[in-house]
Formats: structure tokens, sequence, C-alpha cells
């Protein structure tokens, strides 16, 4: 079962998924997409805007696959996101 993922604004409930930073914040979605974001922008040069864009609506953009990761490190998720479109474009 997929949980609600938290929009970071207001109290993280119970049956919501959130992510943490290094020094133990809780983050959410937007936070992490904005992460992700800039992670895949590195590898502008070899991917389109199109594959990352899809690379993010494929993960960060993916209940069932943020729901799994509840409680990870952002910097996790961003590692898990540049792997999924080297191995997806």
């Amino acid at each position: 079962m997929a949980h609600r993922i938290w929009d970071g604004t207001g109290e993280v409930a119970d049956d919501e998924a959130y992510f943490t930073t290094d020094d133990g914040t809780i983050r959410g979605r937007p936070y992490v997409q904005r992460r992700v974001q800039r992670a895949l922008s590195r590898w502008a040069r070899f991917y389109t805007r199109e594959q990352r864009a899809r690379a993010i609506a494929d993960t960060v953009g993916n209940d069932a696959w943020m729901s799994t990761r509840h409680g990870v490190l952002v910097s996790c998720i961003c590692r898990e996101a540049v792997d999924y479109l080297f191995l997806n474009s």
C-alpha cells in the first residue's frame, strides 16, 4: 500500500511518507523535487530536458516509487533518480 506523500506544509500525518536531510530535517515532496531537478541538471549536456523531466515524473512524481522511500535521505533519492535516468534513457 502506498503512503500519501507529505507536501511539506503543516504537520506530518502518521500515514504520510516524508524524507530527511543529513541534519535530520523532515522534508516533503516539493523540496525533494527541487533537489532531484538540480541533480539531474548536471547531466543536461548528455540528456535532453524531456529525458530528465520523464525521470522526475517516474521517480519523484510517482507516489508508489516515493512511498517505498519513506524516511530516506534526500541525497539518496537524488542518487536513485540519477541512476534511473542513466538506466532508462
